[in-house]
């Protein structure tokens, strides 16, 4: 099955990423996460057709970068944000920003290294993945915050992507991009803690016979109902929809940018696809834009942060 996503909002958004829906505000969060500029937090409201643009950066002197939120448990105005220097608290009501936790890897010269994508797991953990700037070296890696503990799950990682959790929460799945396949890992759901690792899907095979996807590397992740996995594919101007069971591609819907970059199930049923992309790089009409289609089968409700 393959199909065509159209645009749902346009703000040039240099770095769009880590779209994540908000059933009771009916919205649609998502990041410009930075990188070579200042990041932002975006506002989607899909109903009326509107996006609040709120520029974090301008608020402190802590950090530069926005590269992933989730919302708390309860509070639908209010979230987590992480960045490189640690994640903070973001009312977008009244615009109280606070500090949560210092930096997730302090161990590395400041300036070298930033949060990346990051997702709840059932409990309400945020997971959060780091990167050095030049993406060069497995240097990063995935860290936990509970409340305001931070511990780190995994270490060698490189660009820490996409995260999605099975139905009973017992089976992670992680993307390390430049990998170019899905791992899933054993989730100790009490402890928060990771087990045995397999690969679940690589990618290799199904790139190398799409023409013109040399750059492509699987970036965000999220799940549906039916158990399967949506992996925005950057460098392919697509999202693909994997059936980790099978081990097989079951749907590819292309997007109108080359830099697709995330991925999240909304809407009131949940059976929207939204898909974020970057305008840095591409220099079509519509790179930048969040990308929407009608999904075979909707989300799980979105996990929220326990603080």
């Amino acid at each position: 099955m393959r199909t065509l996503a159209t645009v749902a909002s346009q703000t040039d958004a240099w770095t769009g990423e880590g779209p994540v829906w908000c059933a009771a505000r009916r919205c649609l969060y998502y990041v410009d996460l930075g990188d070579t500029r200042p990041g932002k937090l975006h506002v989607y409201h899909p109903e009326r057709c509107v996006e609040e643009i709120h520029d974090l950066p301008a608020m402190t002197k802590d950090f530069t970068q926005v590269t992933a939120v989730t919302v708390v448990q309860n509070e639908p105005h209010r979230l987590a944000v992480a960045t490189e220097a640690g994640v903070f608290l973001y009312d977008c009501q009244s615009g109280d920003l606070r500090r949560l936790t210092g930096e997730l890897q302090p161990e590395l010269p400041k300036g070298s290294y930033r949060s990346n994508d990051g997702k709840c797991d059932p409990r309400g953990r945020f997971l959060i993945g780091t990167m050095l700037f030049s993406a060069d070296a497995p240097s990063g890696g995935l860290f936990s915050v509970a409340g305001s503990t931070i511990q780190q799950l995994l270490t060698g990682v490189t660009i820490g992507n996409g995260l999605a959790w099975s139905a009973n929460g017992r089976t992670m799945y992680f993307i390390d991009s430049p990998l170019k396949r899905i791992d899933a890992f054993e989730y100790h759901l009490d402890a928060g803690t990771l087990g045995a690792r397999r690969t679940a899907f690589d990618f290799a095979d199904y790139f190398a016979q799409q023409a013109g996807w040399e750059e492509a590397a699987p970036d965000g992740m999220t799940i549906d109902a039916e158990g399967l996995l949506w992996v925005a594919i950057y460098g392919g101007g697509a999202a693909l929809r994997v059936d980790p069971a099978k081990e097989e591609v079951v749907c590819r819907v292309d997007c109108p940018a080359k830099y697709t970059t995330s991925v999240a199930l909304g809407g009131p049923a949940r059976d929207t696809l939204y898909i974020t992309s970057f305008r840095r790089g591409d220099a079509g009409p519509d790179a930048g834009a969040v990308f929407q289609c009608r999904a075979p089968a909707p989300g799980p409700p979105p996990a929220e942060f326990r603080l």
